[in-house]
């Protein structure tokens, strides 16, 4: 028999209510024994009952798991766990937050140059680019930190008198304003330098045409003038910003090794007196590397794991106990999906299950797509893609639209449910956006359209669980099906042409058959009436 639980008073604070509604989720179930939910949750019976114990907050990965195995609501109870870690949070004292060696989810700014670890020769070849050039453009795709390569290590490195430009929060035609201001100041003061940040907004094609023109005339007399200009852009505008602005040289800000991470966690830290244990630092970078968004998740997990630290240390249970990098996307990608609406909720969702194919064994995976595989002329596309990528939940190159991190996949209950109910049709799909890719570069191939069992099954899974098909494979599987009706049409005919052959060549034999009986006939009946007298005549 199981030992009762200690009774606990919810009002006492958030962490014993939390476990309070834990119980109560258990009760509801039927009060299951810890060593039945530990079959159901693959946890330790001791585990999930800690969970319940009201001593301190679970980690996220334990109470969905307690959740689930009680057959509760994940998304709801990730809110809830949410909720109580942002009210923990609250509680440090202000004035050690203030003192925090890491920014979050926030850009680093000119005051931060100190922090900005592991950039060294990024920012050196930053620096090199900006003395040899007057128009320079930096680049990369989103969330891969190019914000703060500028304010945190190009502006305290020049030695040049800054002005930044954030289009956006000021109009165009303000920028522009600012930006002759600034011309008809370079002969008092030559060394002058201005970083337009997030040029990409200028490029979105929305806004009145005109004053995009004004400004980026502008920002060309500037550079002509002998200011030094420096745009900060997205991958995906970069073509754009050429073809606009052209700028003499260009830096695209590539992913950080292993080593650098390294030096990005655990430095601020040390220089603030804090203590990265090793085994942190490395989850750390492992979680990071080889994640196309990661550096982003990296620095809202390291402002997180100082938040929980123990004294001056910043531990890996701690780290754990807070969920990581995983509770992290969760909470986000959640809040930023309650916060659409139901059009553009389900546009996310069309355009996050078409960033997954099948790994191995059948395990979804990351899959990278072509920006033009989007149906960006839809508005709802539009949005959800730009929201998606503010939130970091998707990164933006070049090019290319992908999964920011794996933790998308793994950790966010809303997204696993889908993967669920589209499990069935990721094979087919996948295969379908790359047969369509391949159709429509080799200039629409016949010889490539899908036919047979092939068509009939991605004609069943098109629309069956999974996200929606774009134009190129709608008229993909278009051209298949009247490809196959115009073959199934003529095989029909010839069919039919085959019977009338056959039914013909029949009539005509019987005909033939008939006239040839008639034939033999007749002659047989002369030959009787010729027999008849020959015979008389011999008697």
């Amino acid at each position: 028999m199981s030992r009762p639980e200690r009774a606990i008073d919810p009002d006492a604070g958030v962490v014993q209510r939390f476990a309070f509604e834990l119980r109560r989720l258990r009760h509801a179930a039927g009060s299951p024994g810890y060593r039945e939910l530990a079959k159901r949750a693959h946890y330790a019976p001791t585990t999930l009952a800690q969970a319940a114990r009201g001593d301190r907050l679970p980690s996220l990965a334990v109470t969905l798991a307690y959740v689930r195995a009680c057959g509760g609501d994940e998304t709801g109870w990730m809110a809830r766990w949410s909720s109580v870690m942002r009210v923990l949070a609250a509680d440090t004292d202000a004035s050690t937050r203030r003192a925090a060696p890491y920014p979050g989810g926030a850009s680093l700014d000119a005051g931060d140059g100190a922090v900005l670890f592991g950039r060294a020769p990024l920012v050196c070849e930053l620096l090199r680019l900006v003395d040899e050039h007057t128009l320079v453009a930096v680049s990369g795709p989103s969330g891969s930190g190019v914000s703060s390569l500028l304010r945190a290590g190009l502006l305290p490195g020049t030695g040049l008198r800054a002005v930044v430009l954030t289009p956006g929060t000021v109009p165009p035609r303000e920028c522009a304003a600012r930006t002759r201001a600034l011309t008809s100041r370079r002969g008092e003061d030559p060394r002058l330098l201005l970083v337009v940040d997030q040029f990409e907004r200028v490029l979105a094609g929305q806004g009145d045409p005109a004053e995009r023109g004004e400004l980026v005339a502008a920002l060309r007399d500037a550079a002509q003038a002998g200011v030094r200009v420096v745009l900060g852009v997205r991958a995906d505008a970069l073509a754009g910003c050429v073809a606009e602005v052209a700028p003499s040289a260009r830096l695209a800000v590539v992913p950080m090794t292993p080593d650098e991470l390294g030096a990005a966690i655990t430095q601020p830290a040390a220089r603030s007196g804090y203590h990265v244990e090793t085994a942190l630092a490395v989850r750390l970078v492992a979680e990071t590397v080889d994640q196309p968004g990661g550096l982003a998740w990296l620095a809202a997990a390291l402002a997180r794991a100082w938040e929980l630290r123990s004294g001056t240390t910043l531990s890996l249970a701690a780290y754990e106990t807070g969920g990581g990098i995983a509770a992290l996307v969760a909470e986000t990608a959640e809040n930023t999906y309650r916060g659409m609406d139901a059009r553009h909720q389900s546009a996310a969702r069309d355009l996050l299950l078409r960033l997954v194919a099948p790994g191995e064994a059948g395990v979804p995976a990351r899959r990278r797509v072509q920006l033009d595989e989007l149906d960006e002329d839809d508005p709802a596309v539009r949005t959800a893609l730009e929201r998606l990528t503010a939130a970091r939940l998707v990164t933006v190159g070049e090019t290319t639209v992908e999964l920011a991190h794996d933790a998308v996949l793994t950790g966010w209950p809303r997204f696993g449910a889908w993967l669920d109910q589209a499990r069935q049709s990721l094979f087919v799909r996948s295969g379908l956006a790359e047969a369509s890719n391949a159709w429509v570069a080799l200039g629409r191939d016949p010889d490539l359209l899908y036919r047979g069992a092939r068509l009939t099954v991605a004609l069943e899974h098109a629309g069956i669980g999974g996200s929606a098909l774009n134009q190129r494979e709608r008229a993909f599987l278009d051209a298949s099906h009247a490809t196959e009706l115009a073959v199934a049409g003529r095989l029909a005919r010839m069919r039919r042409l085959v019977v009338v052959l056959m039914v013909a060549v029949l009539v005509l034999t019987v005909i033939v058959l008939t006239v040839f009986a008639a034939q033999r006939a007749t002659g047989s009946g002369r030959a009787a009436e010729l027999s008849v007298p020959e015979a008389t005549v011999a008697a």
